[in-house]
């Protein structure tokens, strides 16, 4: 998917495609409890297929208070088996506070 947001509407345009868009229940599990979007990925440096980044980008649409998260994860592997983790943990740590402001 190819989208440039430029504005409001276009953020809403890519809310709504994107929500809850996982399609790996490994990275599911992490996800549960939050209402949000994102992507894992892994990123290939050298010819040795053993050697890779894990990266994750996600982002959470609750209204008034929405973070965007993104994880590298220098020479581990998998985006979903090292990037998430450090991912929700992040996304926990932001909705508990924004939850003890209310």
């Amino acid at each position: 998917v190819n989208l440039l947001i430029t504005d409001a509407s276009g953020m809403s345009v890519l809310t709504a495609w994107a929500a809850g868009k996982f399609s790996s229940s490994s990275v599911k599990k992490f996800f549960d409890e939050f209402d949000i979007a994102g992507k894992t990925g892994t990123a290939e440096y050298t010819s040795n297929k053993n050697k890779s980044h894990a990266w994750f980008v996600g982002f959470s649409d609750t209204g008034d208070s929405d973070i965007v998260v993104c994880v590298l994860v220098e020479e581990k592997g998998s985006g979903s088996e090292y990037a998430v983790p450090v991912a929700r943990q992040i996304f926990s740590t932001w909705y508990a506070q924004q939850n003890s402001l209310w």
